[in-house]
């Protein structure tokens, strides 16, 4: 019942012994009769008692002089309360991204260019999608195009028809690039961002140059990025001889092809898939007789003792003992090379770093692996035909991310000796992966029937000190094994002892 006078006495002298609950029952008469002064005496459990509907007559002058510990506590429905001129003469700065993603399509859609550019021009990126169809063309007309390029996106695709059309045929993707790379470096969500927004609506000339620009200011260090952003960024615009096929899971592959300017949002779509997301899974072939679809695995990527470990491979029903003989006497030997070759991006997807011509070469898996959940049982009574991981999940990745690469062109092959992305085509091999893992060289002894004992002896005093010296050594067998001596013919073994 106080008047506003009354009322802003009793808050100027007793402010702090004034409780907050009773703000409940300020009127909107009161509220507006405040003075910044008075005004700033309040507490934060204060203000946000006080009724949203008071809001509405807060003056711009008086926001404009609003305390930051108090801009940082105003509440979702206080801020939308406000006319446009008030909220945006609040000092932007300390408002947060949540409150700037609790402003409502109404709020915004009562902002005039000029307001609109002012609160919001530089957070784009958090308005919330339920407020995005508050943005007029005329607002999106006043930004800039490296403003433009601010946009999610999830937003782009949450928009209205004209709103996306209008962004992508106006904004910059150089100016993406620039403001991803603003702290320093373009990280994987960078690249992946600018590539995906890209892709909307497919490529055109203009597009599709920018896209190179980027790529060879990344190769050439212009702009900075990991060696690993950087390869698969270019894998996907500057192209890769693994780009010629998309098999997506399937036992069968269709034409993909190098992006250029005519490419369709699908094609670029793909290519990001490829390179950035793991999305083309290896054809998983008809391991005895069966369909075997992709199952999303929950292992985490080393097992308890925290590490790769030799016991975490287990082969199954390939004939890639090569392969696997490999890394499970890395991570015997030196586990560290495995832990650093395997990276998470953070979105269920890990960066498998090999060597290739003396240069790391990355290639991207996602944590999908093939696996029947439903009557046949593979090796050992699995129900994943290739290797299971023991209960961690690195070694699968790494079979996978060997299929992946084996898609190469300028890779050696396994199996029929063609470039393929499937599990069938890395069946039988050598030694080469030892040299694609640590990119150090690999020698090679030989034993047989014929050797002398005493060059036998020499070379085994050799393999035993380069095992003490932590070297990776792996042994093969031939058609033929010694009765009774527990080898398998034809097989790989990777070394725990000599």
């Amino acid at each position: 019942r106080l008047n506003p006078m009354q009322f802003g006495i009793l808050l100027a002298d007793n402010a702090a012994a004034f409780g907050a609950c009773r703000y409940r029952g300020t009127t909107i008469q009161q509220f507006g009769s405040l003075t910044a002064t008075q005004l700033n005496k309040l507490t934060i459990a204060k203000l946000q008692f006080i009724p949203a509907a008071d809001f509405t007559v807060l003056s711009a002058e008086l926001a404009a002089q609003i305390r930051p510990i108090l801009i940082q506590s105003l509440t979702a429905d206080q801020l939308n309360s406000m006319s446009a001129s008030a909220l945006c003469a609040l000092d932007r700065r300390y408002l947060s991204n949540k409150q700037i993603a609790s402003l409502s399509e109404l709020t915004i859609s009562g902002m005039n260019n000029q307001q609109f550019v002012s609160m919001l021009g530089d957070r784009l990126g958090d308005i919330s999608m339920s407020a995005l169809s508050g943005i007029s063309l005329e607002h999106l007309s006043s930004l800039s195009r490296g403003q433009l390029a601010d946009f999610t996106v999830a937003q782009l695709n949450a928009m209205g028809p004209s709103q996306k059309e209008f962004v992508l045929q106006n904004y910059s993707i150089l100016e993406d690039a620039a403001r991803q790379g603003a702290d320093g470096e373009i990280s994987y969500l960078d690249a992946l961002s600018i590539l995906e927004k890209a892709a909307l609506g497919g490529m055109n000339q203009a597009k599709f140059s920018d896209l190179e620009r980027v790529a060879n200011d990344l190769n050439s260090g212009n702009i900075t990025a990991s060696t690993y952003v950087t390869q698969i960024f270019g894998n996907v615009v500057l192209g890769n001889s693994a780009n010629a096929n998309w098999t997506g899971g399937n036992n069968w592959i269709t034409i993909l092809g190098d992006l250029s300017a005519s490419s369709t949002e699908n094609q670029v779509s793909e290519l990001i898939g490829k390179w950035f997301l793991g999305t083309d899974l290896p054809s998983p072939g008809s391991p005895e007789g069966y369909y075997v679809p992709y199952v999303p695995q929950t292992l985490p990527l080393y097992g308890l003792s925290g590490a790769p470990e030799l016991s975490d491979v287990n082969q199954g029903e390939l004939g890639d003992c090569y392969f696997l003989a490999s890394i499970a006497e890395i991570a015997l030997q030196e586990p560290n090379v495995i832990e650093d070759a395997i990276h998470s991006n953070g979105n269920g997807t890990y960066s498998v770093r090999f060597y290739v011509d003396g240069k790391p070469d990355y290639v991207t898996v996602n944590e999908a692996l093939p696996q029947i959940d439903w009557g046949p049982k593979f090796k050992d009574g699995q129900n994943m035909p290739y290797d299971t991981g023991n209960g961690a999940l690195w070694s699968s990745l790494f079979e996978k991310a060997f299929v992946q690469l084996n898609e190469r062109q300028e890779v050696l092959h396994g199996g029929n000796g063609k470039a393929s992305n499937s599990y069938q085509a890395i069946a039988g091999g050598f030694d080469w992966p030892l040299k694609y893992l640590t990119n150090r060289s690999v020698y090679e002894y030989f034993f047989n029937p014929w050797t002398s004992s005493a060059s036998e002896k020499r070379q085994m005093e050799i393999l035993q000190s380069d095992f003490n010296g932590h070297s990776a050594i792996t042994m093969s067998t031939g058609s033929e094994v010694p009765p009774n001596s527990n080898l398998v013919p034809s097989h790989m073994f990777a070394v725990t002892g000599i």
